[in-house]
């Protein structure tokens, strides 16, 4: 049995070419337990040559972000950001997203929830 669940959305939908732009990742995580649980995120863009970063210098492929403790049956939304340039070429780009839910602190990991996602240059 699952004991988090976890989606997400991208706003906007898609990322113009030939200028700096941005969207957001909005992670969405609900504890499904009665015990809190310490909980954290990771994106990553799988095409190594995008033109696409985490950073509006396009340097960083990957992003983590430590959501903190999740109360029992509590939902939250963070979001996380990617950037674009104007010579990001039109294509779909590949992500991992995970969600990892920790025991005590950030380095002992209990379970890993993963999608994968697709952002759209056009």
């Amino acid at each position: 049995m699952a004991r988090l669940k976890f989606s997400y959305k991208l706003i906007p939908l898609r990322l113009a070419r030939g200028e700096d732009s941005s969207m957001d990742i909005i992670f969405r995580i609900e504890n499904l337990t009665e015990k809190p649980m310490l909980v954290s995120i990771e994106a990553r863009i799988l095409k190594k040559t995008a033109l696409l970063g985490f950073d509006d210098k396009l340097l960083h492929k990957h992003a983590v972000k430590k959501v903190g403790t999740l109360k029992p049956f509590q939902s939250v939304e963070v979001p996380i950001r990617i950037y674009g340039d104007p010579r990001t070429r039109p294509d779909d780009y590949p992500l991992e997203l995970k969600v990892y839910e920790h025991y005590l602190d950030y380095d002992k990991v209990l379970g890993e929830y993963r999608r994968e996602a697709n952002i759209r240059v056009i």
